[in-house]
């Protein structure tokens, strides 16, 4: 028998966001990132917060869900998911034998229109 650890996936996050109150923006920020990070987390992540199983997909409909928890969002302008610096549509395929976990998250929070 040979046991070896666990092969993963990085996901990377690019996301523009408008928040709630211009002042806060430094707060949307840490906390939008926190929850893209927490979702996309191995072991307690994922859209029912039990991890993610090897090969699960990720749906960007569950990221925004996630997302939607964030108290100083406003909305999304703007989600995208890439693999391997290749963008991805609604759906992040994840090899059978990978398991999820973030990866570069980069995100714009709108400035305040006057």
């Amino acid at each position: 028998m040979y046991v070896t650890g666990p092969e993963y996936q990085e996901v990377d996050v690019e996301a523009t966001l408008a928040p709630l109150d211009p002042d806060e923006a430094g707060d949307l920020d840490k906390a939008a990132t926190a929850a893209i990070e927490q979702f996309l987390h191995p072991l307690t992540g994922g859209p029912d917060g039990h991890g993610w199983p090897p090969g699960h997909s990720v749906y960007l409909s569950d990221l925004a869900a996630a997302l939607g928890g964030v108290e100083a969002l406003d909305y999304v302008e703007e989600l995208v998911l890439f693999k391997n610096g290749v963008r991805q549509g609604n759906r992040f395929s994840v090899p059978a034998d990978h398991t999820v976990i973030a990866g570069d998250i980069r995100l714009k929070v709108k400035a305040a229109v006057p």
